[in-house]
């Protein structure tokens, strides 16, 4: 749907904070917590952002986009480009990371992470003002930056199907690296929330960092979001 970008708030450093509504002022699809939308802008690009407003809002959609320097294009562009009253294709919701409600949560997130909960904490909170006190139990924890991991380190994957073996090195994701060698691996984000680069683990073990999979799929071990996870290991075999 074509959409408009009706606010644009600096809201933090380098992150902006856009509301977007149909020209017509039209209801917009519902949506729960945990939700994203795709926009898809210049040049091609998709990118994927969590809607961090309210569900119960059926006139806007809010997100929020940290500038990443050293990109693929997409935060700049929406911080140079996006400005209020400037349309933008957008499509979803989508329903990847949706939000299970329990007797206890825990909300763990690290600097922009954290968009996609806002919806969640306030949607629980809302829970226990109506339940007994102390049936219901909220903590949240915000990281400003992940603690360092031996997963950090590079490692090899060995492409079965392409009969390369590839080192992926720290700050490059497989993704890249199969690219690189000319391996046609399918993707759409890039950024492990829409599942189309999705590859079967034949051998070794994974590092998740996707917001796909459930903690079933992660610990079998059998598949993997190549755009954004690792290995545990020094050595991954990838159905490539």
């Amino acid at each position: 749907m074509s959409l408009t970008v009706t606010r644009r708030i600096e809201s933090a450093d380098e992150v902006l904070a856009l509301t977007l509504a149909r020209p017509d002022a039209g209801p917009l699809p519902v949506w729960r917590p945990g939700a994203h939308v795709e926009l898809l802008l210049g040049d091609g690009m998709l990118r994927h952002y969590s809607l961090c407003g309210d569900p119960a809002d059926r006139l806007s959609w809010r997100i929020a986009v940290l500038r990443v320097p050293d990109g693929r294009g997409g935060s700049a562009y929406v911080h140079d480009k996006l400005h209020a009253g400037v349309p933008v294709r957008v499509r979803g919701p989508r329903e990847n990371f949706a939000f299970r409600p329990a007797g206890r949560c825990l909300f763990v997130a690290g600097g922009i992470g954290i968009t996609p909960l806002l919806p969640m904490l306030t949607a629980v909170e809302d829970r226990c003002r109506a339940w007994p006190a102390g049936v219901l139990q909220v903590e949240r924890f915000q990281a400003a930056e992940p603690p360092s991991s031996a997963a950090e380190s590079a490692f090899d994957v060995v492409l079965s199907r392409s009969d390369l073996t590839l080192r992926v090195p720290p700050g490059r994701s497989v993704l890249e690296v199969a690219r690189a060698a000319g391996v046609p691996a399918l993707s759409s984000c890039a950024e492990g929330i829409c599942g189309t680069c999705e590859t079967e683990v034949l051998e070794g073990e994974p590092d998740h960092r996707d917001s796909v999979l459930s903690p079933e799929e992660r610990e079998s071990g059998e598949t993997m979001m190549i755009c954004v996870s690792r290995a545990r290991g020094a050595r991954l075999v990838l159905d490539l």
